[in-house]
């Protein structure tokens, strides 16, 4: 099993935030990961600039 860490980050710039889902699928040479949705617990987590 591989272990990868994931940074999100939105731009600082006008509606540059986002409230909608966000998934993640990781693409290697032989195989991809299945999609999964970042985790959104709290409205503000993909807000402009966070």
């Amino acid at each position: 099993m591989f272990m990868y860490t994931v940074s999100v980050t939105t731009g600082k710039q006008t509606f540059a935030g986002t409230v909608d889902y966000i998934y993640l699928t990781l693409v290697g040479t032989e195989r991809c990961s299945d999609r999964t949705l970042l985790d959104k617990s709290f409205f503000e987590h993909f807000a402009r600039g966070t």
